[in-house]
């Protein structure tokens, strides 16, 4: 068995690796995962949109239009070719990517080369899917890592803006996107 991984106190650093394979210290793990609880829902600006909500009746908020979010929205997707639907992107520092999905928007499959994935839905309701398995629903609050390599999608429900949060973890020299074949997958209920 390999030894466990202690965090520092100030950081907010997760070995994903680690916290899948049990090799992280329990109170550390606890710590990581109280972040993630309150950076995701305490965060005045991190609320899930009422449910069945009409998009069209919405009042424009500035830039935060239409979506039930008060994360901002972006600019359009410059990899729109990508996806199905209209996507936005707004940097909000560090290497983490706000991205925002209209409701049936999703990415073509895609890989991360070299490079783990990570998503933290933080508004609206969205799927995930890894090929060959189901796809998993993804409320606000759930964190996806997403191992180099595995080919996936993620985008929102057909009901539902869909928000989350992404960065890479672990990127090796020659970290790369390559971007497959559409999405089509008629067993996804949302």
């Amino acid at each position: 068995m390999g030894s466990v991984k202690h965090g520092s106190r100030g950081q907010f650093a997760l070995d994903f690796p680690a916290l899948i394979f049990g090799k992280t210290c329990p109170l550390c793990l606890a710590r990581v995962l109280l972040k993630i609880f309150i950076f995701v829902n305490l965060l005045p600006y991190c609320h899930k949109p009422p449910k069945n909500l009409c998009t069209k009746h919405l009042t424009y908020c500035g830039s935060n239009e239409k979506y039930g979010s008060k994360r901002p929205k972006g600019e359009p997707n410059p990899y729109g070719k990508y996806f199905i639907g209209q996507s936005y992107l707004a940097d909000v520092g560090g290497g983490v990517i706000n991205v925002t999905f209209e409701p049936r928007c999703r990415n073509n499959w895609h890989i991360h080369h070299k490079a783990v994935q990570v998503l933290i839905c933080v508004s609206g309701r969205g799927w995930y899917q890894e090929w060959g398995k189901d796809a998993v629903e993804m409320p606000p609050g759930i964190v996806i890592a997403i191992p180099a390599e595995v080919k996936h999608w993620h985008g929102a429900a057909k009901d539902s803006w869909f928000q989350h949060l992404t960065y890479h973890r672990d990127a090796q020299e020659g970290a790369s996107n390559e971007w497959l074949e559409l999405w089509k997958n008629r067993n996804v209920r949302g």
